[in-house]
């Protein structure tokens, strides 16, 4: 499994990839941006395969997705022993670290490890599975390895009855200092729909609303796709910034509007 950019801005390491060359080319490919998962590719040729090819490709299909299965859960274990190592040895985050002071936001939970914020990646039952880090100057990763997809950040204690879901640790803290409404932090957008159904689930009657990054300036619009998808697939709210006439340039999300 090879790991690569995707399009767009902050894609770097965002997409993966695996191709065969040997009998027929075929493989797969995921783009953790978009949420459409894992996606098969095979070369289509000009004659149909015959019996004994389809069954020898559904065997290296299977055969491939079993290792990659395996390899995945490999290095999602790993991740999250490191994740807990250094959660352990961060201190609490200072109100005046210098991205908390650009954004205007608290750290809301958050520490710190030489110099960059951790930002911890859990699922419903609280267990940490990854650290996204960020640095003064805004900087951002993952901790390799991690397993980010349908996992997110809890900003404000217990749910009441509702809950928010952003893309952004700066956005889903500004809408918690704005609303007092518990959020979660899905990190991007390719992962708003997965966390929004894992709040569904997990808080069947809150009333969730999406609040969606508008990226009007990029093609497609990917943040305001993906939270009105995310919207629609459980029945939730989409929220939208509204920035008016006076709009700067580089304004996209909540934080943007605080």
């Amino acid at each position: 499994l090879h790991r690569c950019h995707a399009e767009g801005r902050r894609g770097r390491g965002d997409a993966a990839y695996v191709l065969h060359l040997d009998g027929l080319p075929a493989g797969g490919f995921t783009n953790w941006r978009d949420g459409r998962g894992w996606e098969t590719w095979r070369l289509d040729g000009k004659r149909p395969l015959n019996a004994g090819e389809r069954d020898a490709l559904r065997a290296r299909v299977q055969a491939g997705r079993a290792q990659c299965q395996a390899e995945a859960a490999r290095r999602h274990h790993a991740a999250r022993q490191r994740a807990t190592r250094f959660w352990a040895r961060a201190r609490a985050a200072p109100r005046d670290h210098p991205y908390l002071v650009r954004k205007g936001v608290q750290a809301c939970g958050l520490r710190v490890y030489r110099g960059a914020l951790l930002v911890p990646v859990h699922d419903a039952s609280g267990v940490m599975h990854s650290l996204q880090f960020i640095g003064a100057s805004g900087e951002k990763r993952f901790l390799k390895g991690g397993r980010i997809q349908g996992h997110y950040y809890w900003i404000g204690g217990n749910a009441g009855d509702v809950v928010c879901v952003a893309e952004g640790f700066a956005t889903g803290a500004s809408v918690r200092e704005a609303t007092g409404h518990a959020v979660a932090v899905a990190f991007h957008a390719g992962n708003l729909e997965a966390v929004t159904r894992s709040i569904r689930e997990s808080h069947p009657q809150a009333r969730i609303v999406v609040c969606a990054d508008d990226d009007r300036d990029t093609p497609g619009n990917p943040g305001l796709a993906h939270a009105r998808q995310a919207a629609l697939a459980v029945c939730a709210c989409l929220a939208i910034p509204a920035f008016g006439s006076e709009r700067s340039p580089d304004a996209s999300d909540f934080n943007d509007l605080h």
